[in-house]
């Protein structure tokens, strides 16, 4: 993102790689996002959605073993 917005402001560059960089950024964030409200508790270091799906996966399997 550094190298779209320097090649913006520096050079007015705006060309197809800023679209690029500024959808991969959104879609980063909101992958950030989704995995904050599927997790139950905070969990430091989840590197995808899928590894938050398997902590929540888990994180259920032992609220209910510790209800029987």
């Amino acid at each position: 993102m550094a190298t779209a917005m320097c090649a913006l402001l520096g050079f007015g560059l705006d060309n197809w790689f800023l679209d690029l960089t500024l959808a991969w950024g959104i879609l980063c964030n909101l992958q950030g996002l989704a995995m904050s409200l599927m997790l139950p508790k905070w969990h430091k270091d989840v590197p995808t959605l899928f590894h938050a799906a398997r902590i929540r996966r888990q994180d259920v399997g032992m609220r209910l073993s510790d209800v029987s």
